[in-house]
């Protein structure tokens, strides 16, 4: 019962912060000059919270997906990158491919 519990805690802490990588990220990407300060100090705080724990070469990665993206750094490739490091083995093989997006005219035919 006690295993069980633990494991129920894990996986709820997991959740929480995948859930944190995915807010800031999201906030992040669309930031406008024009937000209000409460906007920036939310992301902010989001910012610093995964600076405590993320490893060093996925903050990083993270950074470089929000500011200069690209192949190899894009905010997919983070997602599929932190999804490794809170699930480990358990994390699959999903790549940056598989990972669903939304945006004004995706999946639409041309």
């Amino acid at each position: 019962n006690d295993v069980f519990l633990e494991k129920l805690r894990w996986e709820m802490k997991i959740r929480e912060q995948a859930r944190g990588v995915a807010e800031y990220m999201a906030i992040a990407r669309d930031l406008k000059e024009s937000e209000s300060p409460d906007n920036f100090r939310k992301v902010n705080q989001l910012a610093w919270e995964l600076a405590m724990w993320l490893p060093e070469d996925i903050y990083r990665a993270m950074g470089r997906a929000l500011t200069k993206p690209n192949e190899v750094d894009n905010p997919l490739a983070v997602v599929v990158a932190v999804r490794k490091v809170l699930l480990g083995d358990a994390s699959g093989n999903l790549t940056q491919n598989d990972i669903l997006q939304h945006a004004p005219g995706i999946g639409r035919p041309k």
